[in-house]
């Protein structure tokens, strides 16, 4: 970067030396794996084993794109009310209901209320997730944080559904698996919350030393 006439290089850092950034890591790619592990198996479920319609199907979508969008509106009220991080735990676990709902249930009609708390919590998340990044981490090494954060969500973005096709090509029913999925997000909730305890231990200003 050019400051005054001079040309200053700004050195490039490890970004996982820094163990608070590590262990968001690991909450993120839980939380991203658990959501994108269950892509290959939702509408497979809803088509093979519940005969779900086009129409159910489109309402389904419905209610989780008009929960995400209505909490969304309310975000900033909600961080402020309870913070960041309490709520990442908070709806880490209400992703938990989608896929263990749908395993559950024999009617299409309680599974409008797995979707709902799904598209509230996904879509909070993809907010509250970069915010926290945000609030962890050195601003003057920011963009190299970023970077780092979106390989890790790639990461789970491919690793997630591969996992998911693996276990229902290999005598796993789809209640199951979708079981399986609803465990991981479950845990990625846990994750969540031992996190922000870890976090209490480990003051900012220590981390950034470290990095």
């Amino acid at each position: 970067m050019i400051n005054g006439g001079s040309v200053v290089i700004r050195a490039r850092i490890d970004v996982w030396k820094n163990p608070v950034f590590v262990r968001y890591m690991t909450t993120v790619f839980a939380i991203c794996f658990g959501v994108f592990m269950s892509a290959p198996l939702i509408q497979l479920h809803l088509v093979r084993n519940l005969d779900a319609s086009d129409s159910w199907i489109s309402l389904f979508g419905m209610c989780e794109m008009a929960a995400g969008a209505l909490i969304t509106l309310r975000i900033d009220w909600l961080v402020t009310r309870f913070s960041t991080s309490k709520l990442i735990i908070v709806i880490a676990f209400a992703t938990f209901f989608q896929t263990s709902i749908l395993a559950l249930i024999t009617t299409l009609p309680p599974f409008i209320i797995g979707s709902m708390l799904f598209g509230a919590g996904w879509f909070a998340l993809g907010v509250l997730l970069f915010n926290r990044l945000v609030e962890l981490v050195p601003q003057s090494d920011f963009p190299q944080y970023a970077a780092a954060y979106q390989l890790v969500i790639n990461l789970a973005l491919f690793v997630g559904p591969l996992i998911g096709t693996f276990l229902i090509e290999h005598e796993m029913s789809l209640p199951m698996a979708l079981l399986a999925t609803a465990a991981v997000r479950f845990a990625a909730g846990v994750l969540s919350w031992a996190n922000t305890q870890y976090k209490a231990k480990l003051p900012m200003a220590e981390a950034v030393k470290t990095a």
